[in-house]
């Protein structure tokens, strides 16, 4: 399995939560890229975007859009 650049930022952002106190458990609530469920109760999407000049947009597939109103 080859680990792609998106993996290096979301291992950052997983290591940074699991160092914190309040953190107990992290699972996969379905098989989006990014989506992660932080103590059984907080929903998370892990997005990075690469571009110097970005304005911090990010862009939702509407996967991910349904996943939010669940």
């Amino acid at each position: 399995m080859k680990i792609q650049t998106q993996d290096l930022y979301h291992g950052a952002v997983l290591t940074q939560m699991t160092e914190h106190p309040s953190f107990t458990a992290l699972n996969k609530p379905d098989t989006l890229y990014g989506h992660y469920l932080v103590n059984h109760e907080t929903r998370l999407f892990v997005k990075y975007l690469t571009k110097e000049t970005s304005s911090w947009n990010f862009k939702f597939s509407l996967d991910e859009l349904q996943s939010i109103q669940k």
